[in-house]
């Protein structure tokens, strides 16, 4: 039962006999009995530590689209600004407009690394929500595909920010050889 320790229902978990992992499984009079929807069997613990996470999956989700917002109405406003202030204008070179261009386009994509995210963490909230309702296998199922597509999606983006990174320090030592070395001779 060392797993067990300190584990909010540790006490009810013990009464499942969950010590034994070859035990067979029985239900208590201490809260944690399991629900039933169509033969399979999802634990009140389950279901309630899963109704605790969902505003909090669901707050990040909405924080995710408003800053996903914030990065689309970003992109519109640098096209705004340089097309008022004559920098992309018709006296402006083609390098203006592209520089434009490309700068609203960085917003836009982040905007998108973004906003997919936090669909994936509002249809999570969302299959809890449902899960809390018919307490069925099949919508903790869902809401865990849901959970894993954000999770995977999330470590690529990490693997992609840690390659640019290592990139990024070695362009900037590389500069600072080439720069050292143009100063020295």
């Amino acid at each position: 039962m060392g797993w067990t320790h300190g584990y909010r229902g540790s006490d009810e978990m013990s009464e499942l006999g969950a010590g034994n992992p070859y035990e067979a499984p029985r239900s208590t009079a201490s809260g944690a009995e399991t629900f039933s929807g169509t033969g399979d069997e999802v634990s009140a613990l389950v279901v309630d530590e899963l109704r605790r996470t969902k505003p909090w999956a669901r707050l990040c989700g909405i924080l995710g689209f408003v800053l996903g917002g914030l990065y689309v109405v970003m992109g519109i406003v640098v096209v705004g600004v340089m097309g008022i202030s004559g920098g992309a204008g018709p006296e402006g070179g083609a390098m203006e407009i592209a520089a434009v261009m490309g700068m609203a386009m960085v917003y836009w994509v982040f905007a998108g690394l973004v906003i997919y995210p936090s669909m994936k963490l509002v249809r999570y909230a969302g299959r809890i929500g449902r899960l809390f309702e018919t307490k069925r296998t099949e919508d903790l199922v869902e809401a865990l595909v849901e959970q894993r597509k954000f999770w995977f999606y999330v470590g690529i983006l990490a693997v992609i920010g840690l390659v640019f990174s290592v990139l990024g320090m070695m362009l900037v030592v590389a500069g600072g050889i080439f720069a050292g070395a143009a100063a020295a001779g």
